[in-house]
């Protein structure tokens, strides 16, 4: 019996001791709820504040194991990283919580590149350098972006702004439209913060297009607005955003004389201007070129593209003592311009469509189609081609230039006899030409011969339809009738193989554009091969041609007119630009002016 009472006790006090030691060891602590991380997480992520959210990912983190807390942990400190939270970010990575060991196993390029981030912040730049500069390919977009903006900046910290440079460059295809500004305003700082031995070193020696179109901007910057103004035309295709572009404009125009005689020129920097306002500029810039060093010189000044910011425009440039304005390029802005009374000439490169006259300073000058349609009518009746045809298309441009030819025509003593609309490679262009020319068969040879009542035909065509009606209208007896047409029947540029079967047909076009062939002994490039370079030739003309205008207006106003690029220029009552175009006659395929072409 004693024995059983000792065996109780002895159990009773291991268990109670038992209970003892228990309640004495540390307690772990309860697992977060997941269900509450995830809800705060997903609440962070909607507003969009890095603090929240890199808070929201770093306890979201603590209940994740392995590859999946190393990848939240740094989507914590990325975050505070991309917002510029920098001292935030620190605070993370000394967190005894953070796994560094386990983001170089899981996540070893994003874990470098946070420490070649941490390196260079506590001030060990050659550190920072090393590390982020042998982070192997392959890179995520959001991590190459991370990583040429922190290799960039540990480059410019310890003084190779060369370097940085190449970084930023490379950095710039990869930002949103938002981050670029403030990444290509540090490219021009550090290129600018190069001495000058470096600089001239770099500029000489660099074999890299982009990092050499930087350092050319740099030295046109430096050497003036009209340098500055060519580069912008050699680099149509230069990454520079088009608002520092205009700050670096109006930069250059501040560090320039207030009152010097100049040009001014306003063009509109609408995205669906862009490409027309470039090829006018280029045009401006060769007329000045070839003007000689005693011509007056091109401002060009920023404009928003709204009425109201060409007139400050102009208002600035006559300040500054422009003696002429070439601009707006669009009609709207000009309708709305059209009571407008400027103190010197502005050429406006287009014209009303009521041709109504306006102030005798404000010049309307464009290529509008009724001035070939004219053209077309007075060629026909110098040449006693009394009774025409018309075949055009049933559109508006045919419309237009069929109202315009029928009215210079008749005005002259011209009569159309017929004509007829067609529709764009239609099955039935055959039947329309044979209606039109009433082909019968020859008697003697059996030959087609058309209609007796008609001396010639005005085609108004594009260049592909031309293609195929001119074939059709010779073998449907036309093959002896004068085909007379503009310059929409020609691309611009010779193409043997596409215009051979427009072998015949006469057409008016810009001398410019006719005088393409090289003359022997010529080195540099032609007035056509440099319009051709700027995407649109013709626009080119206009704007060679509008610079001669702002200079020599008083030469449009004698009766022999201003020879120009685009024709003979003729300033009449209304104040518009009347333009007599030159012709030409397709042969072998080919333009060949009817008559001698200037150079």
């Amino acid at each position: 019996m004693t024995g059983l009472i000792r065996g109780y006790a002895i159990t009773f006090i291991l268990a109670l001791l038992a209970g003892l030691l228990t309640a004495c060891a540390p307690q772990q602590p309860p697992r977060p709820d997941t269900t509450v991380l995830d809800r705060a997480l997903a609440e962070a992520e909607r507003g969009q504040d890095p603090l929240q959210l890199s808070s929201a990912l770093w306890r979201k983190a603590s209940v994740l194991r392995g590859a999946e807390q190393a990848s939240m942990q740094l989507r914590a400190i990325e975050t505070l990283i991309d917002a510029d939270k920098l001292q935030n970010a620190l605070a993370y990575l000394r967190d005894p919580l953070a796994q560094r060991q386990g983001w170089l196993t899981f996540e070893p390029r994003r874990a470098q590149i946070i420490l070649g981030f941490e390196a260079l912040q506590q001030g060990r730049t050659a550190e920072a350098i090393r590390i982020l500069q042998d982070i192997p390919a392959p890179l995520g977009r959001a991590e190459a972006t991370r990583r040429l903006e922190w290799l960039a900046r540990a480059l410019e910290a310890d003084q190779h702004e060369l370097e940085a440079a190449r970084q930023r460059i490379a950095l710039d295809g990869l930002l949103s439209d938002e981050h670029r500004l403030a990444n290509q305003e540090a490219i021009l700082r550090l290129l600018s913060a190069l001495d000058k031995p470096d600089f001239d070193k770099a500029l000489l020696e660099t074999m890299e297009p982009q990092l050499g179109g930087w350092l050319q901007l740099i030295h046109a910057q430096r050497a003036g607005k009209d340098a500055l103004d060519r580069w912008h035309q050699a680099h149509p295709a230069h990454p520079l955003l088009p608002a520092l572009y205009e700050r670096l404009q109006r930069e250059a125009v501040a560090r320039m004389p207030q009152t010097v005689a100049h040009i001014a020129l306003i063009l509109s920097q609408e995205p669906r201007l862009a490409e027309a306002a470039h090829a006018v500029t280029a045009g401006v810039m060769l007329a000045h070129d070839e003007a000689g060093e005693k011509a007056p010189e091109v401002r060009v000044y920023p404009n928003a593209s709204t009425p109201e910011d060409f007139l400050r425009g102009v208002e600035e440039a006559v300040s500054a003592g422009a003696t002429a304005v070439i601009g707006p390029l669009d009609r709207e802005t000009l309708q709305q311009l059209k009571q407008f009374q400027p103190k010197v000439p502005v050429i406006a490169l287009n014209t009303l469509a009521s041709r109504a006259a306006t102030s005798p300073n404000l010049i309307q000058f464009g290529l509008p189609p009724e001035d070939e349609a004219e053209a077309v009518a007075e060629r026909m009746l110098a040449l006693g081609l009394l009774r025409a045809l018309i075949l055009a298309p049933d559109d508006a441009l045919g419309e237009r230039m069929a109202r315009a030819f029928t009215t210079r025509y008749t005005a002259g003593g011209g009569q159309v006899v017929d004509g007829q609309r067609y529709a764009p490679r239609s099955p039935l262009w055959e039947q329309q030409a044979r209606q039109l020319l009433r082909p019968a068969p020859d008697p003697i040879d059996g030959s087609q011969r058309m209609r007796e009542d008609a001396d010639a035909l005005f085609l108004i065509a594009r260049a592909k339809d031309a293609q195929g009606w001119v074939p059709l209208l010779r073998a449907n007896g036309g093959g002896n009738l004068p085909i007379l047409a503009t310059s929409h029947v020609y691309d611009g540029a010779p193409r043997p193989a596409n215009d051979r079967n427009k072998d015949g047909l006469q057409f008016c076009d810009m001398p410019l554009i006719l005088n393409y062939a090289r003359r022997p002994g010529q080195t540099g490039p032609s007035r056509f091969e440099q319009a051709a370079l700027s995407g649109q030739p013709r626009l080119f003309a206009l704007g060679y041609d509008a610079y001669q205008l702002a200079t020599r207006l008083e030469s449009a106003k004698r009766p022999e007119g201003l020879r120009g690029q685009t024709g003979i220029l003729r300033l009449n009552a209304d104040n518009r630009v009347q333009r007599t175009p030159a012709w030409a006659l397709f042969r072998g395929g080919l333009a060949n002016p009817l008559e001698v072409i200037q150079p």
